[in-house]
């Protein structure tokens, strides 16, 4: 979903329900964000819409991606996202914060955000869109083939780098699955 703060729609579904191993890459059309930034309102709806159609024991993962601060929200706060996040993390699901221009740890934190491996800032130049776009495909793809143990851990170990930076070129699924069995040899 892509937020929209100018229509009463907060957010504007493109594709819903679709597995990660069928999703096709987004056209420019399907994501195009505009105006102000309704995080808190945006993240609780795509957490509601997802536990539409979750089932119990499956494990999700939520991307947000945003280039502002939450400035516009009209019915959620930051304690309602915070409690959903925690309540979802504890079911599995995990959730990773792009922020571009702006210090993502610190900003994050109002989401409840704050571990090691879950938040991160890039540009907002063409560079650094291509790259959080990278690193999102890449990290869901971990998530997708590991355990929520082994993600977790090599989540963390990406971020404690010196040189975990998405402003590059991002990272690969490749970086990711060599940190992963680095964790592995290393327990």
């Amino acid at each position: 979903g892509t937020f929209d703060s100018r229509d009463k729609e907060i957010i504007r579904y493109r594709r819903t329900k679709e597995k990660i191993k069928d999703f096709k890459p987004l056209s420019l059309e399907e994501y195009q964000p505009y105006d102000m930034t309704p995080l808190y309102d945006a993240t609780i709806e795509m957490i509601e819409k997802i536990d539409g159609f979750i089932k119990k024991d499956d494990r999700a993962i939520l991307v947000i991606m945003t280039d502002g601060f939450e400035n516009a929200s009209r019915e959620g706060s930051d304690v309602k996202a915070r409690k959903m996040i925690k309540q979802r993390e504890e079911d599995g699901w995990v959730f990773i914060y792009l922020g571009s221009n702006q210090d993502a740890w610190g900003a994050s934190a109002g989401l409840g955000l704050n571990k090691h491996g879950s938040n991160f800032t890039t540009s907002s130049s063409a560079k650094g869109i291509r790259s959080q776009m990278k690193s999102a495909g890449a990290m869901s793809s971990l998530f997708v083939s590991s355990s929520s143990e082994e993600y977790a851990d090599t989540m963390s170990n990406y971020s404690l780098r010196a040189e975990a930076s998405l402003d590059g070129d991002g990272v690969s699924l490749e970086e990711l699955k060599e940190i992963k069995e680095k964790t592995k040899q290393s327990k």
